[in-house]
């Protein structure tokens, strides 16, 4: 009895479905995103008030919180 051995042949797919970006990629996005924000509230900081401040606040609180569960 003899097995029949599939690896010797695979042929490579046509379509690639590994097209998502990698980790380092994400934070290059992630750190580009933030900067920006800061400069924007940096730039606009007497025309956005203290509510605003405490809502980008609380915005990236809960982003750090979601970050380290999802770690």
């Amino acid at each position: 009895m003899a097995k029949e051995t599939r690896g010797d042949f695979y042929p490579v797919p046509i379509v690639d479905q590994n097209t998502r970006p990698g980790a380092v990629a994400r934070l290059i996005v992630f750190i580009v995103v933030l900067t920006g924000a800061a400069i924007v509230f940096g730039l606009f900081r007497e025309r956005l008030g203290d509510p605003f401040l405490l809502g980008m606040l609380g915005v990236l609180a809960m982003i750090g919180v979601g970050f380290l569960f999802a770690t």
